[in-house]
């Protein structure tokens, strides 16, 4: 039984050395194509319910890019602020800055999605949101160089920023670090599977022809659904830049940290079959690999233990500071317990995915 468990183990901690040392590791040798000041219109398409905090800090550093040509669109989905109010008198001051209201037959984020592209003027369309902000002034004119180069389909990074002091805020940031080495390293090995839609650049054509904002059935999704369709016939580049990161603030508590994740992982459902299969061959190694040490520390081979969990920490280590502290900054006593807090994480996802998801915004 000790020789299954041993050997076992051995496999689970090689699974995830590979990850971290090849497939991640890709990450650091993505291409950087360069950002141009000039180019076609772009329109910033932001849909937006009841943000008019988050508009008033982050609006004006995206009206301030260091590019052109450029529109940006809020969708107002029936906000109960002063979300329209806000967004109105900012338009007297950035004359590129519209408003649009959702009539009274369309609601929810799909719908202010399609009616950004419906009402965007740009050849070139860039979505966001409302409690994002960008990186700098480089922002926007990096995002889009790769469609300047003949590509369809942009997949930004959106490094979560702790919203206070806390566990569950710094879990958090490590998670949004992990989902973009997954879906960074997918883009790099031709396996895109999803991006992040607070940070995606495409063609207005592109957008209209797979139907950016369709119904998914879920609460979102629009992002990964709409990449998920574009992988086979598009050219889908990755952005890695930090100048063309954009920023938003971690949940600030256990509890809405896992509501928010329910909702997101709902849409993995509608996964291509070899995307589940490899997403889920990930997480169980990772789970695993940690139970598999705390197994032969307490059959009383701490030694053994010891090494498989080095077998895996090392890689991990190496390729977080190498790849992931310009996306997610941490200590390394920080780093490790993060990744360790997986062991009751996956659990919750694993009862997420065998629920029902909600189907409210």
């Amino acid at each position: 039984m000790l020789i299954v468990l041993l050997t076992l183990t051995i496999i689970l901690s090689l699974h995830q050395a590979w990850y971290w040392f090849v497939y991640f590791d890709s990450l650091e040798h993505a291409k950087v194509l360069p950002g141009q000041s000039n180019g076609n219109f772009v329109s910033i398409i932001i849909a937006a319910s009841n943000e008019s905090e988050n508009l008033s800090q982050n609006l004006p550093k995206i009206m301030t890019q260091d590019y052109s040509q450029y529109e940006v669109l809020v969708i107002n989905d029936h906000s109960t602020d002063n979300t329209s109010q806000l967004v109105s008198i900012l338009t007297n001051k950035y004359k590129d800055l519209y408003l649009i209201d959702l009539g009274e037959d369309q609601r929810g984020k799909g719908d202010a999605l399609m009616a950004g592209v419906a009402g965007s003027q740009g050849n070139w369309l860039v979505f966001t949101d409302a409690d994002c902000y960008p990186a700098g002034k480089n922002w926007l004119r990096e995002l889009i160089a790769p469609l300047q180069q003949g590509y369809d389909l942009v997949l930004g990074a959106s490094p979560l920023i702790p919203a206070k002091s806390g566990w569950a805020p710094l879990f958090a940031s490590y998670d949004a670090a992990l989902t973009y080495a997954m879906y960074g390293s997918g883009v790099l090995h031709k396996q895109t599977y999803m991006g992040v839609g607070r940070n995606i650049a495409c063609n207005k054509s592109t957008a209209v022809e797979l139907g950016m904002g369709r119904p998914t059935g879920y609460t979102g999704g629009h992002d990964d659904l709409f990449v998920n369709a574009a992988r086979e016939k598009h050219r889908i580049w990755l952005c890695p830049q930090p100048s063309a990161f954009i920023y938003s603030l971690t949940m600030d508590s256990w509890s809405a940290l896992m509501k928010q994740k329910k909702r997101h992982v709902a849409t993995s459902h509608s996964y291509r079959r070899e995307d589940q299969w490899r997403l889920l061959g990930f997480a169980t190694s990772h789970w695993l690999h940690y139970l598999g040490v705390c197994a032969l520390l307490l059959s009383g081979m701490p030694v053994l233990a010891g090494l498989l969990y080095l077998v895996k920490c090392i890689p991990l280590i190496r390729t977080y500071h190498r790849v992931l502290t310009r996306f997610a900054p941490m200590s390394l006593g920080q780093i490790l317990l993060a990744d360790l807090t997986y062991v009751i994480w996956y659990p919750y996802i694993a009862y997420c995915l065998l629920n029902k998801p909600s189907n409210t915004w």
